[in-house]
């Protein structure tokens, strides 16, 4: 559950992906709403996504705390669309990440999932865990039994073991995205059946429709960031964030952390 007075949930880093780790967390740490690595931090106000605003057994807020001990509450389209935002900002950060020398060095997260994204009550939200990040030159195609990360959030070419780049990352923002406005988890797998083999097939069925404003436009961005084809994807974070920013603004649905954090603060 999000705590008030918390630890920060998430793994520490894992190997040493980067030249200096210590330049890359430093900068990291020094630009407004960005990843976050994981490790505990006394004192700190953020609780995880994972047992917040989705995931578990569905995509909604379990609220554990109402009176109600079995009601669930959904997540308001518009603190939806903050939070997919908000981690995109950071994923922006570190695809366009650059050496001290600036050279280009895009650092691929791999492991865009609910769990991975830390909320707090004053309504900020930060993208953590970075613990199997890579430089994307260090990227190589890996193995099927050595694919890191969470099945139910990868691209299809990373759950095929391929090497990867940034539009995966996209790939897995697009299925927090999906869930939020669904209500359900996007891949599923039949008795059987391995879920990475449904991340494989990467197969997307349409969205309900909620009666958004303007929401083929919305349904567009979120089909376009999971194109079964890298190719066809957004071909950066910034790009991607650039259109769902502007569909919240003019649809009426951007919403600031003060008030996220108050209905954070309300409901739990």
């Amino acid at each position: 559950l999000i705590e008030r007075n918390g630890k920060v949930v998430g793994s520490s880093l894992i190997g040493q992906p980067f030249d200096d780790p210590k330049y890359f967390w430093g900068r990291l740490s020094a630009t407004g709403p960005v990843p976050y690595n994981g490790g505990a931090s006394s004192g700190s106000n953020f609780g995880p996504m994972a047992s917040g605003l989705t995931v578990a057994a569905d995509p909604r807020i379990d609220a554990l705390r109402a009176a109600d001990p079995e009601a669930k509450l959904p997540v308001p389209v518009e603190f939806s669309l903050l939070v997919v935002i908000a981690a995109l900002r950071a994923l922006r950060f570190a695809h366009r990440f650059r050496d001290e020398a600036g050279r280009p060095l895009p650092v691929v997260h791999r492991d865009v999932s609910p769990s991975n994204v830390l909320l707090s009550f004053e309504g900020e939200v930060k993208l953590c865990d970075f613990g199997i990040a890579r430089a994307n030159t260090l990227a190589d195609a890996l193995p099927d039994e050595a694919i890191q990360g969470k099945a139910g959030y990868m691209s299809p070419e990373q759950a095929r073991g391929e090497a990867i780049d940034p539009r995966s990352d996209i790939y897995a923002a697009g299925i927090i995205l999906w869930e939020l406005l669904a209500g359900r988890r996007l891949y599923k797998a039949a008795e059987g059946e391995r879920l990475l083999d449904v991340a494989r097939r990467a197969e997307v069925p349409d969205l309900p429709r909620r009666g958004l404003p303007d929401e083929e436009r919305l349904h567009g961005i979120c089909v376009r960031a999971l194109a079964r084809e890298r190719e066809a994807r957004y071909p950066s974070a910034e790009a991607m964030l650039a259109d769902l920013e502007a569909y919240a603004g003019e649809a009426g649905l951007a919403a600031s952390p003060l008030r996220f954090g108050a209905w954070l603060s309300e409901h739990f």
